[in-house]
């Protein structure tokens, strides 16, 4: 049986059959699109910009009827702003490249961002005259905070937002761009003239859910898979959840438990039994995790206070923490090897080099999948969420 339910991990494209309650900002985003090219989501951390974006938004404007053929890539700024755009654009413009072809492609393409040897409206002009059917190109910046947490080059974080700006300024541009970003952060953003005046009235916040928006996130994905919830479950878990933004990953977290915990029957349902064993919302993550740690070996357990705090950039006064990722041959044996172990356990989240794809961690939709096959692979790992 599929689990509905996404847990710490953001909702993709593909999971937009499970994704609930979003429909009014949903709608405001595609209005937006409509008459700018450049937009920035804006919401607390765990507010769920980057679901509202990639399985909302983006299946939206895929539909036929939404009066263009899109091309979407997403990125993430990281280190290397500009090595990141580069990685998205590329296999629009030569999908045939692999191995040490594709990286110096890469790299090269990166160096003519940086040098202003080839812009960014050039890049996607030839990606559409490559992708041919394609109207536009919808390049989503999740994270854009890793603009000032993540990128310690000035210069080429300039760059990066001189091309966005650039690309996206040209009349009748194919290119839209929209940038999800923490509202603790926005306040970075107000102090570039350049970008804000061309942002203008394109900011889309995004709000707690409403009491009937959450029930619906709740029970929509369990109609799905037939799954249903002992009576009044629903209601407890909408009061445990009340209006704070930051309680959506939690409730979603926790539901993802309780799937695990189902009853098993003719019928298969989440129970009271089952969340009041986790801790309820409030404690669902602790008891998880808590359960994860004392599975560790004591060496293990020795090597994360240092893994974690490779993993967590303390906030200044005016901003919240925020994750960031290691590499991980850089760390010890002992600590990949807890990493690799939380991972398993969805606590962290490693990723590949070849395309950035998030492997562990991310709960596939198929059943079979075994956590623990796609880790060694990884080369670099983060928290799966602030929360």
């Amino acid at each position: 049986m599929t689990c509905p339910y996404r847990g710490l991990n953001y909702f993709r494209e593909e999971d937009a059959d499970f994704f609930f309650g979003r429909d009014r900002v949903i709608d405001r985003l595609v209005e937006k699109v409509k008459h700018h090219t450049l937009l920035a989501v804006v919401g607390a951390s765990g507010s769920g910009k980057s679901s509202v974006v990639r399985a909302g938004l983006v299946p939206r404007l895929r539909k036929k009827n939404s009066g263009a053929v899109w091309d979407v890539v997403t990125m993430i700024p990281g280190e290397k702003p500009l090595h990141s755009l580069a990685k998205v654009i590329l296999p629009l413009i030569e999908p045939e490249l692999s191995g040490r072809a594709l990286v110096k492609a890469r790299t090269a393409m990166a160096k003519d961002l940086q040098s202003e040897e080839i812009p960014l409206w050039d890049l996607v002009g030839l990606a559409l005259e490559q992708q041919r059917g394609t109207d536009r190109v919808l390049l989503v910046v999740d994270q854009w905070e890793e603009l000032y947490t993540e990128c310690e080059d000035v210069l080429q974080r300039q760059r990066f937002i001189e091309e966005l700006l650039a690309a996206t300024a040209i009349k009748n541009s194919p290119l839209t761009v929209i940038l999800t970003v923490r509202d603790d952060f926005y306040g970075k953003l107000l102090e570039n003239t350049e970008l804000m005046e061309q942002l203008g009235d394109g900011r889309v916040d995004i709000s707690p859910m409403k009491r009937e928006e959450l029930e619906a996130a709740i029970v929509g994905p369990s109609k799905i898979v037939d799954l249903t919830f002992e009576a009044g479950l629903v209601s407890l878990l909408l009061d445990d959840a009340g209006q704070e933004p930051g309680n959506l990953p939690l409730l979603e977290f926790t539901l993802q438990q309780l799937w695990e915990k189902r009853s098993r029957g003719a019928e298969q349902t989440l129970t009271h039994e089952a969340y009041n064993a986790i801790g309820r919302l409030v404690g669902a993550i602790a008891t998880h995790a808590e359960a994860v740690y004392e599975e560790l070996e004591d060496t293990e357990r020795d090597a994360l206070p240092n893994l974690f705090r490779r993993l967590v950039r303390a906030g200044a006064q005016t901003e919240e923490d925020t994750r960031r990722r290691a590499v991980l041959a850089e760390l010890d044996e002992t600590a990949q090897r807890a990493a690799q172990k939380l991972a398993d356990k969805r606590l962290l989240i490693t990723t590949r080099s070849d395309g950035g794809q998030e492997l562990s961690g991310d709960t596939e939709r198929t059943p079979d999948r075994k956590p623990s096959e796609s880790v060694v692979s990884g080369n670099t790992v983060e928290v799966s969420h602030e929360s």
